[in-house]
């Protein structure tokens, strides 16, 4: 797992949690539960009269909504583009791993940073002198995979395939006469002793 997948994945679970945990305290705070109103309540010295207090503290419920709330939607924003981050991540892992597949990227030689900072202070010397900048080397050309069509007959192809099944088929007749003469020998030399052992 890259880091961008990492981060993306952790910020996400993060902030599924804190929308869950945020719109609900919010929904607490919006029907004034009991519970909240330790965080909620006005000191009473600050307000002379009963309904003010009341008021007050109703306020204060709502306030705390609206910022559980609004505290929601910006972890919603964080969750959005943790999704982003995590898209990006696959599609760059999907690129990375069809690159590794393709033989012809893996097998060319890859420039070392050193000839990269060479390539590019050549062509700052070449503007500067008002000359075209020298010619990146070409990369090397991969072998030509061989389409159905190209074997024929006569191709060149297919006569070297005949005499590698050729010489493929010399060295098994070869092989078998040779085991066939081993076991006739192991065979006699049995026989031998068999008839030793009798006498």
């Amino acid at each position: 797992m890259g880091m961008l997948m990492g981060c993306g994945v952790c910020c996400s679970c993060l902030s599924i949690w804190a929308i869950i945990q945020l719109s609900l305290m919010g929904y607490f705070y919006h029907i004034e539960t009991a519970i909240l109103i330790e965080d909620v309540h006005a000191h009473k010295e600050d307000y002379n009269t009963y309904d003010e207090y009341i008021k007050a503290t109703r306020n204060n419920y709502y306030e705390n909504s609206i910022n559980c709330w609004i505290a929601a939607v910006a972890y919603a924003v964080t969750l959005i583009i943790s999704c982003v981050c995590i898209m990006s991540a696959r599609k760059s892992a999907k690129k990375r791993q069809k690159l590794e597949e393709d033989d012809e990227y893996v097998c060319t030689p890859k420039p070392t940073q050193f000839e990269k900072e060479m390539a590019k202070r050549r062509a700052k010397a070449a503007k500067k002198k008002g000359q075209k900048p020298p010619k990146s080397p070409k990369k090397p050309k991969s072998p030509k995979t061989v389409k159905s069509g190209e074997l024929t007959k006569g191709s060149k192809i297919t006569k070297s395939l005949e005499h590698v099944k050729a010489d493929i088929k010399k060295s098994t007749e070869h092989i078998k006469e040779e085991v066939a003469k081993g076991i006739e020998k192991g065979l006699e030399v049995f026989r031998i002793r068999k008839i030793s052992k009798a006498l």
